[in-house]
């Protein structure tokens, strides 16, 4: 399991976007990201090869014609 630490957050806030965190908002931010990366390492491990985004280019597209279909024929 991912986690960091709300001390590595407040280091990369400063380091590499010169900004300083509260203690507060590293243990917010920390526990958000550690949330996400475990998300996305099970995400990782499915089968997802085959699956177009929700809104990828295809997809939206596809959409923007049947609404178009739909409508014209009204």
């Amino acid at each position: 399991m991912v986690s960091f630490s709300p001390e590595t957050l407040k280091r990369i806030a400063l380091n590499f976007f010169d900004y300083t965190i509260t203690d507060d908002a590293a243990v917010a931010v920390a526990a958000s990201a550690s949330a996400m990366l475990n998300d996305l390492r099970a995400m990782a491990a499915l089968d997802l090869a085959g699956i177009e985004p929700a809104f990828s280019y295809v997809t939206m597209r596809s959409e923007a014609d049947r609404t178009h279909r739909a409508n014209v024929s009204r």
